[in-house]
């Protein structure tokens, strides 16, 4: 029972994560004056299937997935690519910091008067 529980919390935590990781939603069209956003069968295609008016899209569109440039979208039950170029997106990250090492420096570079001498002190 104990190790169906842990299974059952690490299950919850692993599809917590999935939709935490969800790479981005596009707000708007970019520019927001644009009319039309084209729409393409896949990435990186040479030319667009349809076009779908900037007017009657739901925003934010939910992104499920990049490409070389492209984000995958959901549009009235079928799957589209747009070009990144032609929206503006808000992407969700995180920053993980790394293991740090303390090595002794050799001599650097720098500006000339810009030290501790050429700043005036008490700002």
């Amino acid at each position: 029972m104990k190790q169906c529980v842990g299974m059952l919390i690490m299950l919850i935590a692993l599809t917590q994560a999935a939709a935490a990781a969800s790479p981005a939603e596009i707000k708007s069209a970019s520019p927001t004056s644009r009319d039309m956003i084209d729409l393409y069968e896949q990435a990186k295609a040479a030319a667009p299937v349809a076009q779908a008016k900037t007017a009657a899209l739901q925003f934010p569109i939910p992104v499920l997935d990049t490409k070389s440039g492209y984000s995958k979208i959901m549009l009235n039950g079928k799957e589209y690519w747009v070009r990144n170029s032609q929206v503006r997106m808000q992407r969700t990250s995180s920053a993980k910091c790394g293991p740090t090492s303390i090595i002794a420096l050799g001599p650097t570079t720098s500006t000339p008067g810009v030290s501790e001498h050429a700043c005036p002190k008490g700002r």
